[in-house]
Formats: structure tokens, C-alpha cells, sequence
């Protein structure tokens, strides 16, 4: 598992913007756990949710388009076997 430095490195050389120029916005934390957090894990924190967001919505279009293969084969496979 990376370190918050090792991880500020590498977003660096990947051209996102420091760690400590990044906006948090607290009003999205509701987690009594969260009152404890340092500023770096704040950051850090704030930087996993916005990856597990884009996760979720990569995930829900894929099962979307899974949805949509299967159900122009299920209208196929209904045609071939005269409407049943």
C-alpha cells in the first residue's frame, strides 16, 4: 500500500494537482470517524470518494450495456423460435 507522500508523488508526476492544493468539501463527510481525520488523510480521503464515484458510474454503465446486449438477444432468440 502506497504512503500520502508516495501517492502526492505520483499524482504529481501525473500532472493532478498537489494534494494540499485540494479542495474538501466537508459537507459531504457524514461519518462520526471522519471528525478524527487528520488534513493529509482529509486530502487523501477526499481523493479516494471521487475515485469510488467514478467506479460506481463506470460499473452502473457497464452493467447497463450488459442489459442491453442481453435483452436485443433475448428479442432475437424470441423471433427465432416464432414469438414464444
Amino acid at each position: 500500500m502506497y504512503t500520502c507522500v508516495r501517492c502526492m508523488l505520483i499524482h504529481k508526476k501525473k500532472g493532478f494537482q498537489a494534494m494540499s492544493t485540494v479542495d474538501v468539501h466537508v459537507e459531504q463527510i457524514d461519518t462520526n470517524w471522519r471528525d478524527f481525520v487528520e488534513d493529509v488523510e482529509l486530502q487523501r480521503l477526499a481523493l479516494l470518494d471521487a475515485r469510488i464515484e467514478r467506479q460506481k458510474q463506470i460499473l452502473s454503465d457497464s452493467i447497463e450495456d450488459r442489459q442491453l446486449i442481453m435483452r436485443r438477444a433475448i428479442k432475437r432468440k424470441r423471433r427465432a423460435n416464432g414469438g414464444k
